[in-house]
């Protein structure tokens, strides 16, 4: 797993982004990239404003893919928090 960016915000929030593989229970090892945004809850507390996970292996990589809605989609998440 790696932090690929990092960059401030403002108002001190902090976008970060991670792109790593991950197992569950098991189960074969699955690209992901998570996205997420980190606000100033006091001088030095941060919490999770924003937090978007997405399997990397679930998306075709073609031209001719159609776009899903949201509802749609069939893993990964967005949290508004």
């Amino acid at each position: 797993m790696a932090v690929t960016e990092s960059e401030t915000e403002t108002r001190r929030m902090l976008r970060l982004q991670v792109i790593g593989e991950l197992s569950n229970n098991g189960q074969p090892m699955r690209k992901f990239v998570q996205s997420f945004v980190l606000a100033p809850q006091s001088a030095k507390k941060y919490y999770v404003h924003i937090d978007i996970f997405r399997y990397q292996d679930i998306y075709p990589l073609t031209a001719e893919s159609d776009h899903q809605p949201h509802d749609q989609c069939p893993e990964g998440s967005i949290h508004h928090m």
